[in-house]
């Protein structure tokens, strides 16, 4: 019997509590102390028992940016960026932390 692949982050997906979720899927990774809650596209909330330092190395730096230490964002979802805070596509406001100012002026 075959072990069953299970497509790594370099393939577009990344595995959360027990699903397969594409990078696409993910709006937003919000810190909650030792838990991480995962917004996805589709209004579901995953929530995960590891802190977002973990998420951090396994998501595209391409794909999504971290403008505070709680929060990393998928890139696509933003649809305005002012100084203090980003604004996403639902209207949600995130604040951007002081140092990381210039690191998202930057972002395309």
């Amino acid at each position: 019997m075959q072990a069953a692949l299970i497509p790594s982050p370099s393939d577009g997906f990344l595995q959360l509590c027990r699903t397969l979720v594409s990078y696409s899927e993910i709006q937003l990774l919000r810190g909650n102390g030792n838990y991480t809650n995962i917004y996805l596209t589709d209004g579901r909330l995953l929530v995960t028992s590891k802190n977002i330092g973990f998420y951090e190395p396994l998501l595209p730096v391409e794909l999504f940016c971290r403008p505070h230490k709680r929060i990393i964002i998928n890139r696509d979802f933003i649809a305005n960026r002012r100084t203090g805070e980003i604004v996403l596509l639902d209207g949600t406001r995130l604040e951007v932390a002081r140092r990381r100012r210039k690191m998202i002026k930057k972002l395309k």
